[in-house]
């Protein structure tokens, strides 16, 4: 309603000049010039909640159709984007989302806070991290299943911390899970936890996993490189684009690999700080501030020559 009847009303009865969507979708019919962001297109790979991926595929094909510009997250969903919709190439520009480096900071770090909410959790050091929601596509149940491989192959006695909520029939799935193979007073279920305590989390993980299957960026391991923790993640999708060199991709899909990958990183402390220091250079490729002025120069770009193929 909102969307697609007062947001035009407004654009027209302010004269807008150019009309600006981080919200994935523009109003069907936008009276003034329009940029809009795509953040994913999960709509294509979920199979559930069908009518739901309908509207939404439909209000990102208008979107597409209408917008002067477009704004992809990462240079994965600008070839998705071209190849589901057709659209032209130099209609869609590449802005990498960032990390706050000023929030995510080993340096910056309230101890006695930090002491608090982990203790709340009965958290100890040198735990392996997840940090994601918990949907199916996000793999948590492989990553737990590679810890069941971790305790019985090579006998660590680290915790696996996951950090996230998500789907409720997923999380009741995973709870199962945890009970079936005997792990839980292993495995620690924080549930949701706010953007600015997870630094916490970070700082004392000794390894962080993203296992990830589908994902159109994926913050969470440039935030755990940003804390100095090495970084394993999926070798799928977006990730690949995200983590470059600076993480060890796995196929998530693949147990074995990916409790092997885990392990080396627990294992070999010159691997962990190889890891560690490419993370640190890699998270400079991604600052808000340098998004911020490809942005700007988008929508100078709309507003003078106002672009649309």
């Amino acid at each position: 309603m909102c969307e697609n009847i007062l947001l035009p009303y407004y654009c027209k009865k302010l004269t807008i000049d150019l009309l600006f969507s981080t919200g994935r979708a523009l109003p069907l019919l936008v009276p003034c010039k329009s940029v809009v962001v795509i953040q994913n297109i999960l709509s294509f790979y979920k199979k559930t909640k069908v009518l739901r991926n309908i509207y939404r595929r439909l209000m990102i094909f208008n979107s597409l159709k209408n917008a002067n510009k477009i704004i992809a997250v990462s240079n994965f969903l600008k070839t998705k984007l071209i190849e589901k919709f057709n659209c032209y190439e130099n209609k869609i520009d590449v802005v990498y989302e960032g990390v706050n480096i000023d929030h995510f900071n080993p340096q910056n770090i309230n101890y006695d806070e930090m002491s608090e909410i982990l203790s709340k959790y009965n958290i100890k050091n040198n735990y392996l991290l997840y940090v994601s929601a918990l949907w199916a596509h996000k793999n948590a149940e492989k990553l737990i299943k590679a810890y069941k491989v971790l305790i019985e192959k090579y006998g660590i006695d680290n915790n696996l911390v996951v950090v996230g909520e998500g789907d409720k029939i997923y999380e009741h799935k995973i709870k199962n899970l945890i009970k079936d193979l005997n792990l839980t007073k292993y495995v620690i279920l924080t549930g949701f936890i706010e953007r600015k305590k997870l630094k916490y989390f970070y700082k004392n993980a000794l390894v962080f996993i993203y296992p990830s299957s589908i994902e159109s960026f994926g913050l969470p391991p440039l935030e755990a490189m940003a804390m100095g923790v090495p970084v394993v993640a999926a070798n799928k999708t977006a990730v690949p684009e995200i983590v470059g060199d600076a993480g060890i991709l796995v196929d998530p899909d693949n147990i074995k690999e990916l409790s092997e990958a885990i392990y080396s990183l627990i294992s070999n402390v010159s691997l962990r700080n190889k890891y560690i220091k490419k993370g640190k250079d890699r998270i400079k490729y991604f600052s808000w501030l340098n998004g911020a002025r490809k942005t700007i120069e988008i929508f100078k770009v709309v507003y003078y020559n106002g672009y649309k193929q």
